[in-house]
This record gives structure tokens, sequence and C-alpha cells, in this order.
């Protein structure tokens, strides 16, 4: 465990607004307490139809290992997909089968575990003056986004309170439900235009995205608002202004419950700990708009909707220099992709990858980690992440204060290697000087995870991961399935069909000047050529001759190291490099212990035997060395074959 201790959050497509608040709550909060923060998040919204991605995307929620964490807080109303409620079942039988920590649940009640709500009933007590009192609607619906029926339902009993004040009785409010997106108002606006539901005066939606899809929906087939009927929505989220309707909203405080959470939470863990009250938050209350008939006053909820929202494509020095801000815009002027694309090796693709982590700053730092097996295209890992994991990028921003030249890095080095239940140990188990946020993320291709990458703030930046994180990071894995792809047809022209060794093409690739597997290494070299092989073909057949050249190849690999490397160079010849191994009686016994399993062998279809050439790398010229070896290997067969011969300078 790190020295600071922590707390680990579940929550879906941290980009939302709704999302937003309640992470800036959360972070602010722990940070208070001295807490880090681990946050555990798939980035893409769950109800996207690309079921395979979203999978994966989910799949980082089995990364969290419940030992690191003192206690547990779930943004469950994220989870909810398309009133499907598997997921959330999924999540809450996973706790309480590995979680012994404390967990909370905000917004959404799970049988078992503790919730604290964001306080709805007086918000809604507001939209229902505004919509009865003012707007002097009769009639209405109240599309929500949970299940509970009419007599539980708190928000819809106070809609039904409140607009009694005004005469407007509960037969004339129907409840409808959702799931809190979209596809919850699309919905809702086909029953209007196929006549299935009644069109009331005003529609009262749970949140901004379903107050979205229904006036979209409804605008598609020509029912305007608010002419035909009015909406509002709830959350304030930045489409509900920049929709060509903007929608009737309203700013909670869900900040507010955040923090209250986390105060629960830290009573749980640590009851003798003094408790912090929230800090009081910025509310716009309710802002009315273009879908209740009104225009919206407030030029600073347009301003910071523009600011968050804005594609810019220039920016002036200091905001440069600031790197305070997040926007696709920096991504897409960028030529990442290009850049990614050209690559033709996995390190040069990480190269690159390490290069690009300036356009996520102001990070304060950026790890990325993947599957040992991840190269591997034969595989495909669609839940769960292997035991061990490999460390490829560690980059701190050159404004933090560890930054120091040298210090960060990007390697395939297996020594990088680390447990996985240990989830960042580099940086999880250092003492930073501030609490800090550690963001979890997925990295897959389609259905098949290739690992997972961290982003880290502190306490001084309580960002939160942007559709410009998402979509850098879909750069990435793009890259890496590129560079997998690429591999593999890189190898499979490197590899001899027949036999799984390399091919001679391999061994121009290994002794370039841009290589370092075999350059200044102490290497000897063996070239050995099976005897009377063409006998072989002409009596037994070639199917037979590809057999036996499979089985040399077999028990020529037995007696060597797992470092050392075959090639076939041609025919029935083959060169072994016994990389650090220049001894020439050492060389000399391998080669014979070769020649030996080979004559010993009764699996061929007749009995084979092979004559060794050997010499020693000369440390200057590779060609040079292999042809020593083919002359030792002359010799050999000149003078009886089924024999080792040396190629001394002596």
């Amino acid at each position: 465990m790190g020295v600071r201790k922590a707390i680990g959050c579940l929550i879906a497509n941290p980009e939302a607004a709704y999302q937003q608040r309640l992470l800036k709550g959360i972070q602010a909060q722990l940070a208070r307490y001295g807490y880090d923060l681990y946050v555990f998040t798939p980035l893409v919204g769950l109800g996207t139809p690309q079921k395979d991605y979203v999978n994966s995307d989910l799949n980082i929620l089995n990364l969290i290992n419940f030992d690191l964490v003192e206690g547990v807080l779930v943004c469950g109303q994220t989870f909810l997909v398309n009133n499907d409620y598997s997921l959330i079942k999924n999540i809450s039988a996973t706790l309480k089968k590995k979680c012994k920590k404390p967990v909370f649940i905000v917004d959404f009640d799970i049988e078992g575990f503790e919730t604290i709500h964001t306080e709805k009933k007086s918000v809604f007590q507001n939209i229902a003056d505004y919509v009865f009192n003012l707007k002097k609607c009769k009639t209405a619906v109240f599309l929500t986004g949970t299940n509970k029926p009419e007599k539980k339902h708190p928000v819809y009993k106070a809609i039904v309170s409140q607009a009694k004040k005004y005469g407007v009785e509960k037969n004339n409010i129907r409840l409808v439900y959702g799931d809190f997106w979209y596809t919850s108002g699309k919905f809702l606006a086909e029953k209007f235009i196929k006549g299935e539901e009644k069109i009331p005066d005003v529609v009262i939606c749970e949140n901004d995205y379903m107050a979205l899809g229904l006036e979209n929906e409804l605008r598609k087939h020509g029912i305007r608002c608010p002419e035909k009927l009015m909406i509002t929505g709830y959350e304030a989220a930045q489409d509900a202004f920049l929709n060509e309707v903007t929608i009737t909203s309203y700013e909670p405080k869900e900040e507010r419950t955040a923090m209250e959470c986390v105060n629960a939470l830290i009573r749980k863990i640590s009851p003798e700990t003094k408790i912090l009250k929230p800090k009081p938050q910025f509310e716009q209350g309710l802002i009315p708009a273009a879908s209740t008939g009104d225009l919206i006053e407030d030029i600073e909820v347009y301003r910071r909707t523009v600011k968050d929202w804005i594609y810019k494509v220039n920016r002036s020095e200091d905001e440069w220099q600031a790197r305070e801000f997040f926007d696709i815009g920096r991504l897409m002027e960028s030529y990442m992709f290009e850049d990614l694309t050209e690559k033709n090796s996995p390190m040069d693709c990480l190269s690159r990858i390490f290069i690009d982590a300036y356009l996520l700053e102001p990070f304060s730092a950026f790890y990325l980690n993947l599957c040992p097996d991840w190269l591997d295209t034969t595989k495909v890992r669609e839940s769960g992440y292997p035991a061990e994991m490999i460390a490829v990028i560690d980059k701190i921003s050159k404004q933090h204060p560890d930054y120091r030249p040298g210090r960060n890095w990007f390697s395939l080095d297996t020594k990088y290697s680390f447990k996985t239940k240990k989830l960042l140990p580099a940086a999880l188990e250092k003492e930073w000087a501030k609490p800090q946020t550690f963001y979890f993320v997925p990295i897959h291709f389609g259905k098949n995870t290739l690992g997972y990458a961290v982003l880290q703030f502190d306490e001084e930046r309580l960002l939160i991961p942007s559709v410009m994180h998402r979509n850098w990071l879909r750069n990435v894995q793009n890259a890496l399935e590129m560079i997998r792809t690429k591999n593999k047809l890189y190898s499979q022209n490197l590899v001899d069909g027949l036999t799984g060794v390399f091919n001679r093409k391999k061994f121009g690739d290994l002794c370039t000047d841009g290589t370092k597997t075999l350059i200044n290494e102490n290497v000897g070299i063996m070239m050995m050529d099976i005897d009377f092989f063409k006998v072989v073909n002409d009596t037994y057949g070639h199917a037979a001759g590809d057999e036996v050249l499979k089985r040399i190849t077999e028990l020529a690999k037995k007696c060597i190291r797992e470092s050392d490397m075959i090639i076939r160079w041609g025919g029935e010849e083959f060169v072994i490099f016994c990389l650090g191994c220049t001894d020439e009686n050492r060389l000399h016994s391998i080669a014979e212990k070769i020649r030996k399993i080979i004559e010993a062998d009764d699996s061929m279809v007749t009995k084979v035997t092979v004559s060794i050439g050997v010499s020693v790398y000369d440390g200057e010229n590779y060609e040079a060395s292999v042809a020593k070896a083919d002359k030792a290997l002359y010799y050999a067969k000149m003078n009886g074959r089924n024999q080792v011969v040396i190629h001394s300078s002596n």
C-alpha cells in the first residue's frame, strides 16, 4: 500500500456533466482529509452501440484490488444502461463477494449498501412551480431514470404535491420510466409520434440527456418546443445549452452530495477523525431556456459552456504556457494519429506515445501498462487481467516538482514487470507531497484487452478525464493494434513456415547497425547440414523430407538455451548462434551433443546424421564469421560427414 491512505471509486463515462460534478466533490473533499483517490472508470458512454468495445471498457472494473483502499464509493446511476440493471447487479455481487471495506453508493439504491442521494425534492418542486404556476401547464409527464413505483418515488411525489397547489391533479401527471440516457427521451418521443401516449403540456425529465433525446426526436418529426409542448431537464449539462432548442434545466448540488458521501465513508473508516463540512459551491439554480419559451439571460452560463466545449485551433501564448485546459482542438490539430500510423516497430510506437503524452497536460503523470503477451495476435483476453503486467511508459510532467532530466522512460524490458494486484507500484508506493488522484482507464482494441493506462493529478489540479483524453487513448489503442498486426506480418516474413525457426532474412535484420541483438555480442556460430538429405527426398518423398527437417530442428532446440537462436539458412542447412559463448571447447561440446542426439533418434523415416562447422564471431564482421563456420562445415563433409569441425585461427 502507498504511504497515503486511499479511497476507491467506480464510475462510468467521467466526461459527462453529472459525473464531473461528483468527481470534483469527491476529489476536493478527500484531499482535505489527505487521502489519495483511485478511480476505475470505463471512459465510453455505456449506451454506445459497439457492445464489444463497451464490454472491454468495463473490464477495467475487474482491476481494482480492494486490499489497497480503505473504502469504496460507487456512482451507481452511471452504470444504468437502457433501464437494464444487470451491470449494477454484477457490481453489487462483486462488492459483496470481494470487498470487506466500507462501501457507499451515490444517488442509487443497491440492496445491502448504504446510499446517499442528492436532495432533489426541493429542486423539482421549484421546477414544478415554474411549469405549473408561471407557465400555466395543466398536464405533464415525468420521465424518470429510476424504477421506483409511484408511491415510493420521492421526486414524483414532490412534483404532484407542488402541482396540486395550482389546481393540477395527480391523474394529470403521468410517470414514465427511462434510464437517464438519450434513448429514453427518444422512446417517449416515438410513443407521442405514434399516438400511443397523449402529448402533455410539459415533459419534466429527471436529467438533460433524456430531455435532449426527446426534443431532438420530436423536432425531426415536426413537433416543436415550446409550441406543441414544453420540456425541462435537470443537471445543466453542456449539451443542453448548445442544443438547437436550448433546454430549460437546473444546476444541482451534486458536488455537495459527493462531499457528504466522502464524509460518511470517513466516519466508517476513522471514527476519531474530525468531520469537515463541505465547502460552499456555486449553484446556478433554475436556468430557463428555449424549450419552455424563454431565453437564457445569464451570459455566464453560455460563457462556461462554450469555454468547456469550444474547438480552439489556436491558443494564445499565455494559454499554452499555463497548460490548464483540455480541449479536443489541441488533439485534433496535432499529427498524433499520423505519427503513430507510420511507426513500424513496438519500440518506435511506444516512443511516439511517450512524446505525444504532452497533449495530456496538465497531467501530473502518465503511465502505460501492457499485458506481457499483448503482441501475440493469436490470443484474445475478453475479461480480467493477467497476474503480471509490464510497465512500458512512466512519465511525469516537466512542471511536476519531482521531475528531473532522465527521470521519464519507456521500455519493453520485462525487468519492469510487476504483480497486477499492486496496480501501479512505481506511483502508489511513493510518498507524494500532496494527495493524488489516479484514474485507471482501459486499453483495448475491440474485445481484446491489451492493458491499462493511469492518469495522475494532484490536489492543486482537480482535473477529470475529458473527451480529449478518451480520444487520445483511442489513438493509442489503434496504434497498439496496428503495431500488433505489423509485428505479426514482420515476424511471418522472418520465420520459416516449415520449421518455425527464423529464416535467413532474420540474419540480415540482426546484423544491421540499427539493432543491438547481436552487434557487440560475444557469439559462437555453428553451421549445420543434414548429411545425404537429397537421398532422403529422392527415396521417401519431399513430405518425409519435410518431417526430417522439423524433427532435426526440434532436437537441436533441446540442446541449446532459450537465449540462443536457430536460423534455417536454406534447404537442409541451419545456422545456430550461441550468445555469450566463445569458448571453443564449450562450443564443440554443444555441437557434439546436437550431432549425437540426432544420430541416436529413431523417430524419423530413416537414420539421419548431421555435419557441423563451428566458428567464433571475430567482433568485426558477422558475414566473415559465418563464412568461417561454413568452411569448417565443408571440411567436416569432406572428411566423412557426421562430425564436428572447429575453424581455428591456428
